[in-house]
């Protein structure tokens, strides 16, 4: 438990690229369940496409999940950064 705390310490933004990972392996998934679902469908024709929105939504949403993770990652990595080097200075 105590190598445990200090790695965390020591290194805090590998657990939070864990963490993110995960989220983004979540949001992945989520992405995959929506636009698979519709695939099969565009090599039928089909004439209720309505019945496919909730697809679509999946798949919107699992890649604006997606996006978002990677946005809020190089924001983090960025603030991250930003105070090594203002502490490397001091």
């Amino acid at each position: 438990m105590q190598y445990l705390l200090a790695t965390l310490v020591a290194n805090p933004m590998y657990y939070v690229g864990v963490g993110f990972s995960i989220w983004a392996a979540y949001a992945f998934i989520t992405f995959l369940r929506g636009f698979l679902a519709g695939v099969r469908h565009w090599f039928r024709i089909s004439h209720h496409q309505e019945h496919l929105d909730h697809a679509r939504s999946h798949a919107v949403q699992g890649a604006l999940l997606l996006a978002e993770i990677f946005i809020l990652w190089e924001i983090l990595t960025f603030i991250v950064n930003l105070m090594k080097a203002h502490f490397m200075q001091s």
